[in-house]
């Protein structure tokens, strides 16, 4: 009896989990998949996600509140090749490996022109598998040979771990290309000995953004988890698609051909934005479908400024010529020899004299201004008519943080003998903590900055919240003003709620208030 009710309860989950991870494929709307520096301080930004068939009039751009110029664009597939990592999950785990592997199958036949593949499988790191397919290559027969001679192995599954190893990878590569990846995957770590998080793997997709398809295959009821994960993963970085629920493959093939649509758009970065931070980007964009907003953080490239220094460049003095100058005649009125003799002591007496005569007077000015300084100092009890010794005496001290002033009933103090102290500290940021009601291991923190964002995209908001497709890319955005935290509502789909209240305009943010983003609920810290 508790077998079939256990396996009863297995059926249950299997199909719960169905429910909330059955979509066929969730396809991304147009955004920004890659950025490159160029040469001057210029940024190519490539944008996929475009309908087939789509052609671009025209763009413009916006870095933050600044306006930078678009130098030129065009279609991707007209300047780069397309350099694409193949990487399939050959545990034993993996319901549908055969099913995943005649998708590549599909994938390297329908091919873009030029396109490089490159074959991987992965357990706890990427696996090599022949050396014909372990690098990016034209040969596209050697490389369905290679995904045919893939067997499945009884090793863990570490996606996380597999797939930051890959993105790194990628980033190292000089090749000038459109770089992607596209993973057929069970989803979850089988284990806890997998040491790459998931805010760490999406921290390395927003520092080196590529295009991820994840295909995955749900095996068994305890992988629903790791596959909402990595469901998740693919919903930000690019598409996910269900290889269990899709009945003709050529969907998902559709979907990730996606990126042979995508446009190139060429744009100056001001000079005194060329400091290497992220910044907001949009791109308005005029199509033959109709006007495009694209949004997302992208570093901006760093100009090296020459070091000023303060001392003159050192000049050479110009070469001077002595000419001798000849004597002058003896005339008859001239001063004999013995007379000059005779003045010049007079003279050096009566400049001695005068010095003297100025030291003498510094020196009485000196002493009577030191004597009019003391008669002005008083002490204490003269001050204020007690002895130096009373508790309560005015004291005045100070060091780097901090000055204390005592104070007596005559005013100084509301409470006597009660000491006052005022800190001269320096005010850090406001810091915010979100935590999950629900899962108190997980939380979010970011400082505030004057003001952040919060939604489920790294590329539009500040502070990316996982594993809840309910929230908004933008959600909801946290402003401060004379030291006190707001929050409003940035037009998201579900809205946001504070102590269980809709916000409808700003409302003042306090520790240890709630806050409903999506469908999870989270405690508030400021700090």
């Amino acid at each position: 009896m508790t077998e079939r009710r256990g396996y009863r309860m297995r059926i249950l989950w299997g199909i719960l989990c169905i429910l909330l991870l059955g979509v066929v494929t969730v396809a991304a709307d147009p955004g920004i998949a890659e950025n490159k520096m160029g040469e001057g301080g210029s940024l190519t930004l490539y944008v996929n996600g475009f309908p087939e068939g789509t052609q671009v009039n025209g763009a413009t751009a916006q870095i933050g509140t600044d306006a930078a110029d678009i130098t030129s664009f065009g279609k991707v597939s007209e300047r780069l090749p397309f350099q694409t990592l193949l990487m399939l999950d050959n545990s034993r785990s993996m319901h549908s490996f055969q099913k995943g592997k005649e998708l590549l199958h599909r994938i390297v036949d329908q091919h873009a022109p030029g396109e490089l593949f490159r074959l991987v499988t992965f357990s706890n790191a990427i696996v090599k598998t022949t050396d014909e397919a372990d690098k990016y290559s034209e040969d596209y027969a050697a490389v369905k040979a290679a995904i045919d001679g893939v067997q499945t192995q009884n090793l863990d599954t570490f996606v996380n771990n597999s797939l930051y190893q890959a993105v790194k990878e990628l980033e190292a590569d000089p090749t000038d290309s459109y770089k992607r990846i596209i993973i057929v995957s069970d989803g979850g770590d089988k284990s806890t000995s997998g040491n790459i998080t998931q805010e760490e793997m999406i921290k390395a997709l927003v520092d080196f953004p590529v295009p991820v398809y994840c295909i995955g295959s749900q095996w068994d009821s305890s992988a629903a988890q790791g596959l909402s994960e990595f469901s998740a993963l693919g919903r930000q970085f690019g598409a996910y698609m269900d290889l269990d629920q899709v009945q003709d493959l050529s969907e998902i093939v559709q979907v990730e051909q996606s990126d042979y649509n995508a446009w190139a758009f060429d744009m100056a970065v001001p000079a005194d934005l060329q400091d290497g931070n992220s910044r907001n980007v949009k791109l308005s964009i005029d199509t033959t479908g109709g006007p495009v907003d694209v949004t997302g953080s992208v570093n901006m490239p760093f100009l090296e400024r020459p070091k000023q220094t303060d001392e003159p460049a050192p000049t050479e003095a110009p070469e001077v010529t002595e000419t001798p100058t000849p004597s002058p005649e003896a005339t008859p009125t001239e001063v004999p020899e013995e007379e000059e003799e005779g003045k010049i002591p007079w003279l050096w007496i009566g400049i001695g004299g005068g010095v003297l005569l100025l030291l003498l007077i510094i020196l009485l000015v000196v002493l009577l201004r030191r004597r009019k300084k003391t008669k002005k100092m008083v002490d204490d009890s003269e001050l204020f008519g007690y002895p130096e010794e009373d508790a309560g005496g005015t004291e005045l001290f100070r060091d780097d943080s901090m000055m204390t002033i005592r104070g007596d009933e005559r005013g100084l103090s509301d409470d006597g003998d009660e000491e006052t102290q005022m800190m001269f500290t320096r005010m850090d940021e406001t810091e915010i903590i979100l935590t999950d009601v629900r899962n108190g291991g997980r939380k979010y923190s970011s400082l505030i900055k004057g003001g952040i964002t919060i939604g489920k995209s790294p590329k539009n908001s500040d502070l990316a919240i996982t594993g809840d497709s309910t929230i908004s890319r933008v959600h909801c955005r946290v402003t401060t003003d004379g030291g006190r935290v707001y929050l409003e509502d940035m037009g998201s789909t579900n809205g946001t709620w504070v102590n269980r209240e809709r916000v409808q305009s700003l409302v003042e943010l306090m520790a240890g208030d709630t806050i409903r983003i999506g469908n999870t609920e989270f405690s508030v810290e400021i700090r």
